[in-house]
């Protein structure tokens, strides 16, 4: 599978939200309690392989997804690390990364989210300062 290589220009600014998980779940189970939760249907989808600064080789993140054509909604479930590499280094210590696409204020999804006695942490990430945002870039649907 080819990797294909985005300029910033490419990204969609401002169209997405990012919610910063910490857990002690690993992503299937976390993704399990989050279709309780939301009423969702994630699902694992093919690894995001992200060419990261300073590497020679792709690096594999594992991302689980759920489209919901009826609300025109959709949500990423991004690995932060793996090995010793991060998606997204301006989070370094953040388990996962949840891109949500059609949502402008996630105000009422973080308060769901803090409801699982076992993320210890959700909180908003300002896209605007994240350096490496273009390693968000995946669309399976």
């Amino acid at each position: 599978m080819a990797v294909k290589k985005i300029d910033d220009d490419e990204i969609a600014w401002g169209e997405f939200q990012l919610i910063g998980i910490n857990t002690s779940f690993k992503g299937y189970t976390l993704c399990f309690h989050l279709n309780q939760l939301l009423e969702a249907e994630f699902i694992k989808l093919n690894d995001h392989r992200v060419l990261l600064k300073g590497k020679k080789s792709d690096t594999l993140f594992q991302i689980y997804g759920w489209n919901d054509e009826a609300h025109k909604l959709q949500l990423y479930l991004f690995e932060n690390k793996s090995g010793n590499d991060w998606l997204l280094p301006e989070a370094a210590g953040v388990d996962f990364i949840l891109r949500v696409d059609g949502i402008k204020d996630t105000t009422a999804l973080l308060e769901e989210l803090k409801k699982l006695p076992e993320i210890s942490a959700a909180i908003r990430l300002p896209s605007f300062k994240i350096k490496s945002i273009k390693n968000l870039d995946y669309s399976e649907y």
